[in-house]
């Protein structure tokens, strides 16, 4: 069981943005996409997360072809932490959280039991409960983050992507953060990072891609690789 990419390829413009590139998150590891602004990480990320078409090229999660699985079928077995923590709606802590479950949900959009004990599961894991009925757009950056993460991880998907989920954080909010992230893992979860700091990929990931002008120059183990 493992997310395969495989030679994937993205044009923009006739140009590559992203070239042949191959990777592989199994299940339990943090895997760091390393590589310097314009290099393709988030490119590639959105392209393995199906936002962007690819001209060649193809993701498997678990042997299927992730092109064969209808949106709702991918988003349970693909959980996604977008770049930047926009948040334009007055949702509560709750129910932004409680997003990550639209995957589960019927035909009229109802919450079932184990739904709704993900939930508070969720609140509790992450230290949530006095923020839970608050607006979203009223936490700050680093609450946000934690909120969102939680949104994501209540997906309960194999496999995380996260695009700099550390972006603008605190030292101590960037800690907290792949703290959860290693967890996460620790449960069974595949996890693809993009990151920037080299300090928090040697502390915290298993394998790192580093990536250069739209193409994968060398993987491997942090203290061989980076």
């Amino acid at each position: 069981m493992t997310l395969e990419v495989k030679n994937i390829s993205v044009l923009r413009q006739g140009s590559d943005i992203v070239k042949d590139a191959s990777l592989s998150i199994s299940p339990g590891k943090v895997v760091g996409l390393i590589g310097a602004n314009g290099a393709g990480k988030t490119t590639l990320l959105r392209a393995i997360a199906g936002f962007i078409k690819v001209a060649e090229g193809s993701v498997c999660i678990d042997d299927l072809n992730a092109s064969a699985l209808s949106p709702r079928e991918k988003a349970k077995k693909l959980a996604y932490i977008p770049q930047g923590r926009q948040t334009d709606w007055p949702q509560s802590v709750r129910d932004v959280i409680a997003l990550g479950r639209f995957p589960y949900q019927g035909r009229f959009g109802h919450l079932s039991e184990r739904d709704h004990a993900i939930i508070e599961a969720t609140i509790k894991r992450f230290g949530l409960q006095s923020l839970s009925g608050r607006p979203i757009t009223e936490l700050s950056g680093g609450e946000k983050a934690i909120v969102l993460l939680a949104r994501a991880l209540c997906v309960s998907a194999p496999y995380l992507l996260a695009d700099e989920p550390t972006a603008s954080l605190d030292p101590a909010r960037q800690l907290e953060v792949m703290e959860h992230l290693r967890n996460e893992a620790q449960r069974g979860t595949g996890i693809l990072i993009v990151l920037h700091d080299l300090t928090l990929a040697s502390r915290f990931m298993d394998h790192v891609v580093i990536m250069h002008k739209g193409r994968i120059i060398a993987e491997g183990p942090p203290p061989a690789t980076l």
